[in-house]
């Protein structure tokens, strides 16, 4: 059971290689985080990131930082690129998510058995932020949220 996501991928380098290696089952968990769900904290997290130099400068000038992925072809929304990008991680078995409205349910679902984001959404993730320790963790703003989407 591991913390993964489009912005904390350190799980690729430091456990699913010896999971996979070793037939150990994993269950990812934080793959929606609130700083993915609410366009607010995810601005101020990409200005404070771009200031200390983790991400290029345009992504804190940018309304939307993670709008890359939203196209044809790609994610319906940046929930959505989510549930897919660690769905679709290999070494991804569990994808653990949390909800009690049942539209959010469905949409969950229905972005987990998705195909996987196009190879150059992936990339761009990987190169943007596959260096990134610690991004959006922060137990004030995930204790209750890991998993929500914005009405």
């Amino acid at each position: 059971m591991m913390a993964f996501h489009m912005m904390g991928q350190n799980a690729r380098r430091k456990i699913l290689p010896d999971a996979l290696k070793n037939g150990v089952g994993t269950l990812l968990m934080f793959v929606v985080l609130n700083i993915l769900s609410q366009p607010d904290y995810l601005r101020v997290t990409m200005k404070a990131l771009a200031t200390e130099g983790k991400v290029p400068s345009a992504l804190a000038e940018s309304e939307n930082p993670l709008e890359f992925l939203v196209h044809e072809g790609g994610a319906s929304s940046v929930i959505d690129a989510a549930y897919r990008f660690a769905r679709h991680e290999k070494g991804a078995d569990v994808i653990l998510f949390g909800t009690g409205n049942a539209d959010h349910l469905k949409s969950n679902t229905q972005s987990i058995l998705s195909p996987p984001l196009p190879a150059q959404d992936v990339q761009k993730l990987y190169g943007l932020f596959g260096h990134l320790e610690g991004v959006g963790l922060d137990h004030s703003k995930t204790a209750a949220g890991g998993g929500r989407r914005t009405p």
